[in-house]
C-alpha cells in the first residue's frame, strides 16, 4: 500500500512567504502610486507648510497675537492662521501672556483637519492615545470646557516629557481638566471610558525619511522596505482595536497616520473591521475641501492638497459593545478550526 501523501498545511491568512523579497522604498511607492509617484515624491522633499493654531486660553488680544497672519479657512472648526503672502512660510515663535500661556501652536494644517473629524463637544471625555508632541491634544482642548476631560497618552519617556511641557504651556488645568499618561497603548484596557478617541498612530513617516536622506542621513531610507510597513500596520491595527474597545457606544474614533502606505491606512482599517469584537461603522469624512477619498477614509497628499500633508484619516462610530456574529464569519471560523 503506497504511503499517504503528505498534505501541505494551509498558509495563515495575510502571511508572507519566506522566500518573498520585500520591495524597497522606491519600488514599493512606485508600485503604489504609479505615474504619480515622481511628482508626489518631489513635493515630499519640500519642508511641510505650517499654520498657527490660535490658543483661546491665551489672554492676549487675538488681533495682536496673529498680526500678519490670515485665517486659512473661515468655515473651519479649528482657528488656523497662515502668513498672508503664500510664498512666505515662516511663522514667528508665539508670544506669551502674563501667565506664560502661549498664543498659538505651530503645526501642519492637515493635522487640524484630523481633529475636526473627532467632532469634539464641550462635555466630551477624550483620549489622545499617541499624543506626543501634543499639537492635536492642544487642538482638542480648544473645544472642551471645565465639564469635559482630556487624557493625553504617550509611552516613550522623552516624548512624554515633551508632551507634558507643551500641555503646560498651552492648556491651563483650570480651563480644561487634563492628564498625561505614559502607558503602552497596545495593552490599553478601559472599556467604554471615553466619548472620543484619537489614534494618531506611529507610522513609516516617509516624508521625514526623504528629508533626512536629502540632508545626507540615508540610513533610515535604506533600511525601510515593505516589511517595515507591514510591521507598522500590525502595531497600528492593535492600537485601533484598543481604541474601538475603549470608546463608549455612540462615541467616535478617528484613526490617522502621516504615512503614504496603503498597508498602514486603508489596510489597517480593513483588518480592524474584520477583527473587532465591537459593532462599529465607518463614518463619512465631512467638510473637506482638500484631498481625496479612499476605500474607507480620506487622504491628503501635498501634490494635490496645496502642500499640506501627508495625512490619512478614517472615522468610526461605535454602534454596540459586541458585534453580532454573522453567518459568513461563523463559517470562516469553523473552517479555520477544522
Amino acid at each position: 500500500m503506497p504511503p499517504k501523501k503528505k498534505t501541505k498545511e494551509a498558509a495563515p491568512k495575510n502571511s508572507t512567504p519566506a522566500h518573498r523579497k520585500f520591495r524597497n522604498f522606491e519600488e514599493f511607492y512606485s508600485d503604489a502610486y504609479g505615474a504619480r509617484w515622481p511628482a508626489l515624491k518631489e513635493t515630499l522633499l519640500v519642508d511641510a507648510k505650517k499654520v498657527a493654531l490660535w490658543n483661546r486660553f491665551c489672554t492676549l488680544p487675538r488681533q495682536e497675537v496673529l498680526e500678519g497672519l490670515v485665517r486659512v479657512d473661515p468655515d473651519g472648526l479649528c482657528a488656523a492662521y497662515a502668513p498672508k503672502a503664500k510664498a512666505d512660510s515662516y511663522i514667528e515663535r508665539p508670544p506669551e501672556d502674563e501667565f506664560s500661556v502661549k498664543g498659538y501652536y505651530i503645526l501642519d494644517y492637515a493635522s487640524l483637519l484630523v481633529v475636526e473629524q473627532l467632532q469634539v463637544g464641550a462635555f466630551d471625555k477624550v483620549l489622545d492615545m499617541c499624543a506626543a508632541p501634543g499639537g492635536k491634544s492642544i487642538a482638542i482642548a480648544q473645544f472642551l470646557s471645565m465639564d469635559g476631560n482630556l487624557c493625553a497618552n504617550e509611552a516613550k519617556p522623552a516624548r512624554c516629557t515633551r508632551l507634558r511641557r507643551n500641555l503646560k504651556d498651552y492648556v491651563p488645568v483650570n480651563y480644561v481638566p487634563h492628564e498625561v499618561s505614559q502607558r503602552d497603548a497596545q495593552t490599553w484596557y478601559a472599556p467604554q471610558s471615553f466619548t472620543r478617541v484619537l489614534v494618531d498612530a506611529p507610522c513609516s513617516s516617509e516624508r521625514h525619511l526623504l528629508l533626512q536622506a536629502a540632508e545626507g542621513d540615508t540610513q533610515g531610507l535604506r533600511a525601510w522596505n515593505e516589511g517595515s510597513s507591514q510591521s507598522c500596520a500590525a502595531l497600528q491595527r492593535t492600537l485601533l482595536l484598543r481604541a474601538l474597545e475603549t470608546v463608549q457606544v455612540g462615541g467616535r474614533v478617528v484613526y490617522s497616520t502621516c504615512s503614504l502606505s496603503p498597508l498602514e491606512n486603508d489596510g489597517v482599517v480593513r483588518e480592524a473591521l474584520r477583527c473587532t469584537r465591537c459593532e462599529v461603522r465607518v463614518s463619512a469624512i465631512t467638510g473637506m475641501r482638500l484631498g481625496e477619498a479612499t476605500a474607507y477614509g480620506w487622504l491628503l497628499l501635498p501634490d494635490k492638497a496645496e502642500g499640506w500633508g501627508p495625512i490619512y484619516m478614517c472615522a468610526f462610530e461605535k454602534v454596540a459593545e459586541k458585534r453580532e456574529m454573522r453567518f459568513s464569519e461563523s463559517s470562516e471560523e469553523d473552517e479555520e478550526d477544522a
